[in-house]
């Protein structure tokens, strides 16, 4: 274990320790922090990659809290509340711009410093294009909530390397903030070398049996009836491609640890996460990165294209070409990419967008997705927001072109998508970004759990095979709440 005695980070409100040469494991420091600590918020790179799971943070313990909800902004410090009307994106701005920090250094210093931490709503769509009120929903969500977090654990799984950050509170007076900051790294040291939670929070709650009830808000003869209907705007030319979701719900009075674990050790994917806040919990394998600023360099990750696994590796290829030969699906993927392009030209130097990778096959648990990424150069004077205002939200769950689908979503769809296909990551108070699109994602609220799947629709679509694509993509999910309801979450079966 090598311990580095506390530095400041250059040009960054921050101390830092090296907890040592080899990843920690922040699945362990997040099961210690949950009983004690919301919101905690865990960006989890579960599946391990180079390109797109390298990292993994855990932050908890928030000096700043923005939230926005309805028209309203409520910026939240130790020193005060203060709650105005604004848009959600103008303070969001505001808090960024309020607190630059100096690019990360490859010179043993953390490779991801302070920042805000948090989630974006699907809804946060309407503050950046003209489009008619959210449906009413019986869980309510914030549009924004985002936070600036004390104390952080950086992992980067490439490097074999973890950071321990305490920030120092901008707020505070400057010598009691980094007296503070330095005394929440020795505590936090301890934590971290002890990592015991208690059984009556976590085994105590794994070993209940309930009965689990899914109940979708759409019958197929519903949800097909949907994907009819969004067929006539194709045939009129309206819209080219769309998607369209069903939801589901159940009563859940279980932890949101425990089936964390299990969705995690179903179906682990690299965009994945787990936020705690008191008045509700996320808990996502979201294969789909929206988008990443690093170095001035910004890429995004469109999915688009999916089959079912099948039950032999030889199924697996089989379903694997098909998928890869099919016209509607290559058609389908193309245009969604065409899609990204456009929204990176929008924030990129000229001529500096490009398809780094196109159509790869990526197999997850219980489906196969294609894949491309394609990467630009921001341009000069480009902001994070800036970014945000022309990727939000994905082009791969909305449709092409994006405002019209988004309006005509809002007009299909029976409810709000309130979390479902918004994001949810990291902003760098030194420029940098990386967002998900929380596909894949239960929503824990009020003793009730509930999530969104989708399928992508062209002229050509039937019906009846977009409803088993929606079943498919949900199995995951369903298997993971199966298995934790049954009290067998301990010993869920990957497959």
């Amino acid at each position: 274990m090598a311990v580095m005695r506390p530095r400041v980070l250059p040009g960054a409100p921050a101390c830092y320790y090296q907890i040592r040469d080899e990843a920690v494991d922040v699945s362990r420091v997040a099961e210690a922090l949950l009983p004690a600590h919301q919101p905690v918020v865990w960006l989890d790179s579960a599946r391990r990659n180079p390109a797109t799971g390298r990292f993994s943070i855990v932050g908890w313990d928030p000096w700043l809290t923005l939230r926005a909800e309805a028209g309203e902004v409520t910026l939240t410090t130790a020193q005060a509340s203060l709650r105005h009307r604004d848009h959600p994106l103008t303070a969001l701005r505001r808090v960024l711009g309020g607190y630059r920090t100096d690019p990360a250094q490859d010179d043993g210093s953390p490779p991801i410093g302070p920042g805000l931490l948090g989630v974006l709503s699907y809804e946060l769509n309407r503050w950046i294009e003209r489009l008619p009120e959210p449906k009413a929903t019986p869980l309510q969500v914030p549009e924004v909530v985002m936070w600036g977090m004390r104390q952080m654990v950086v992992v980067d799984h490439a490097l074999r390397r973890s950071w321990l950050l305490s920030v120092v509170d901008p707020e505070q007076p400057e010598i009691q903030a980094a007296r503070d900051a330095r005394a929440r790294l020795e505590e936090s040291w301890h934590l971290l070398d002890v990592v015991e939670v208690a059984d009556d929070w976590m085994a105590g709650r794994c070993a209940r049996r309930t009965a689990l009830s899914i109940e979708p808000t759409l019958s197929q003869r519903q949800f097909e009836a949907m994907i009819r209907q969004a067929k006539t705007f194709i045939a009129a030319g309206e819209i080219f491609q769309a998607n369209l979701a069903q939801a589901f719900r159940a009563s859940w009075p279980g932890s949101p640890w425990t089936l964390y674990r299990a969705l995690r050790q179903v179906n682990p994917s690299p965009f994945a996460c787990l936020v705690c806040a008191p008045e509700w919990t996320i808990v996502s394998c979201s294969p789909e990165r929206l988008v990443r600023v690093r170095g001035g360099q910004v890429d995004t990750r469109p999915i688009a294209g999916t089959r079912p696994r099948g039950g032999t590796p030889q199924e697996d290829v089989l379903n694997s070409m098909e998928l890869l030969l099919s016209d509607k699906e290559r058609a389908e993927h193309i245009m969604l990419v065409d899609l990204e392009r456009n929204d990176l030209g929008r924030v990129c130097r000229a001529g500096s967008v490009e398809v780094e990778e196109l159509m790869a096959l990526e197999e997850y648990s219980h489906v196969i997705h294609i894949v491309s990424n394609i990467r630009g150069r921001l341009r000069q004077g480009v902001d994070l927001v800036d970014v945000i205002r022309a990727m939000f939200p994905g082009g791969t769950i909305t449709g092409c072109p994006k405002v019209r689908c988004m309006q005509i979503i809002r007009e299909l769809e029976p409810c709000a998508r309130g979390f479902y296909t918004g994001s949810c990551g990291y902003l760098g108070f030194d420029g940098s970004l990386d967002l998900n699109i929380l596909i894949r994602t239960l929503l824990l609220q009020a003793g009730q759990v509930s999530f969104h799947v989708g399928a992508g629709m062209v002229a050509d679509s039937i019906p009846e095979r977009e409803y088993h694509e929606t079943l498919a993509k949900a199995a995951a999910l369903i298997k993971a709440l199966q298995a934790v309801s049954a009290g067998v979450s301990r010993d869920v079966a990957v497959r």
